[in-house]
Parts: structure tokens; C-alpha cells; sequence
């Protein structure tokens, strides 16, 4: 049960990898070089954002006295995280489904898709971590 819980998250990473490509296609149709330097950018948010929540985490764990970090603060940190990556692709697929611009919807969908496949892998290689330590 635990190794196909890896398994399931790496099979969300490879996802994750492969929706970049089309991201990037979509994105260069649409806004040529300064759409694909925006979506690698939003890309790029999500591991950084997840470097952020880290930082944080541990930061909470150094400046209270219990040794377990909050759960909630834990889950707030986690949502904030998330939403660099994601809120920009949302709001470039919703104006693109608004506006009829094929591209831009496109562009949108697939990154949402692709930093989405990437915090599920996250999470899931969390669990994994906490089942094996």
C-alpha cells in the first residue's frame, strides 16, 4: 500500500513534467515571447512557493514551544502556497473562456493542470514520508 502511494505521486510528478510542454506551446501561440516567459515564471512559482511554505513551517516549529507545528496554521501556509501558481493560470483561463481566445484558455488550463498535478504529487510524497518515518 505505501509504495503505490509513491508510486501514485510519482506518476504525478511525470504528469506534471509533461504539462509544462504544453503550456509553454500554448502560451508562445498566444503572447509569443512574453507569454512563454510568464508561464515559465508561473511555473516556476509553485516549487518556489513550496520552498516559502517550508521556511514557514519551520520557522513555527522554532518559535513555539511544542515541537508540532499547527495544524491549521500548517494547512493556512499550505493554501497560500498554492495560490502563486494557480491563480494566475485560473484567471488566464477564465479571460480566455470570457474573451473566446482559444490560445489564452488553453494556456491557462494546462498550467492550472500542470501546478495542481504538482502539489497532489507534493502532498502525496508527504503522506508517503510520514507513513515510512
Amino acid at each position: 500500500m505505501i509504495f503505490l502511494l509513491l508510486a501514485v505521486a510519482v506518476l504525478f510528478l511525470i504528469l506534471s513534467l509533461c504539462l509544462i510542454y504544453p503550456t509553454l506551446r500554448w502560451s508562445y501561440e498566444y503572447n509569443a515571447w512574453r507569454g512563454m516567459l510568464s508561464s515559465l515564471l508561473f511555473v516556476s512559482f509553485a516549487p518556489a512557493a513550496l520552498v516559502g511554505w517550508y521556511c514557514c513551517m519551520l520557522l513555527t516549529m522554532l518559535f513555539t514551544d511544542n515541537v508540532q507545528p499547527k495544524e491549521l496554521l500548517l494547512t493556512i501556509t499550505l493554501g497560500l502556497s498554492l495560490l502563486p501558481g494557480v491563480l494566475p493560470f485560473g484567471i488566464m483561463a477564465v479571460k480566455g473562456r470570457r474573451s473566446c481566445v482559444r490560445s489564452q484558455f488553453l494556456t491557462g488550463a494546462f498550467g492550472l493542470a500542470a501546478n495542481v498535478s504538482f502539489f497532489a504529487f507534493v502532498l502525496l510524497f508527504m503522506c508517503y514520508g510520514c507513513l515510512v518515518g
